[in-house]
């Protein structure tokens, strides 16, 4: 199942950037960046800590499942 979430994430200079999460892509995203110990990788142009990657799918798998 394919499901998107919306979400603002701070860019260079405070500057801001409102990006579609597809939780499949990310978790991919983030599972590859676990596996090489890569600290952040970008994601829809914008750059996600693998740290924060972690939390924020844990929130949108837990909202996908209410």
């Amino acid at each position: 199942m394919k499901i998107n979430y919306v979400a603002t994430v701070n860019g260079v200079n405070g500057m801001s950037k409102t990006i579609n999460i597809n939780i499949n892509k990310l978790q991919k995203k983030y599972d590859d960046a676990v596996k090489n110990k890569i600290d952040v990788f970008m994601y829809d142009g914008a750059e996600i800590l693998t740290s924060y990657a972690k939390y924020l799918l844990e929130y949108l798998k837990m909202e996908q499942n209410k």
